[in-house]
């Protein structure tokens, strides 16, 4: 579990030092400016989406990640070490191939494997012109996570009526991609 600065309070009287100080003020001021944060990214071109199955993102490469919430050993889950309300945003770019140029595309953050209520939820149509891309942009998430044992999945979702799959990619303008960091406690 991840953890704030401790706070500390001065006593009256109490001779403060150089060092005492610098420990006091500049630990907290430290978490503010670079709080626990991850973003996440798909980097190779694409993982297929079946018809009517939700699927977690299984995120490739972490650009930053200053509290371990990622591992490519298990690369849907972010799991937040440090107790506290997330701001973020996903975005997803998809590929409208021939045969899956219609119905809706879905997207979602499920924390704690749906059991808790979803961080985001985002429907859009397909778009219907064969083989252009679509990117979502980013959407913003938001939500509590308490450091234990509270973890999220990026879940992508088409309806196109069909058997045939669609691919998620990270090319030609659009990204497939998960900010998530540390607001406040």
């Amino acid at each position: 579990m991840g953890s704030y600065p401790v706070t500390e309070v001065w006593q009256h009287g109490e001779f403060l030092t150089y060092d005492l100080m610098q420990r006091r003020i500049t630990q907290p001021l430290d978490f503010l400016v670079a709080p626990p944060r991850v973003y996440l990214y798909r980097s190779t071109a694409g993982i297929f989406i079946n018809n009517n199955t939700a699927t977690p993102i299984p995120w490739s490469l972490s650009q930053r990640d200053t509290d371990d919430m990622w591992a490519a050993t298990s690369p849907t889950v972010i799991k937040p070490k440090t107790p506290g309300w997330y701001i973020g945003s996903v975005s997803m770019s998809w590929h409208n191939a021939a045969s899956v140029n219609t119905g809706e595309r879905i997207i979602y953050v499920a924390k704690n494997n749906g059991t808790d209520p979803n961080l985001m939820y985002h429907k859009f149509p397909a778009n219907s012109t064969a083989g252009k891309f679509q990117n979502t942009g980013d959407i913003p998430i938001f939500g509590y996570f308490n450091g234990i044992n509270d973890y999220c999945e990026v879940v992508a979702l088409q309806t196109n009526g069909t058997a045939s799959t669609m691919a998620v990619f990270n090319s030609e303008g659009g990204k497939t991609s998960f900010d998530l960091r540390w607001f406040a406690q």
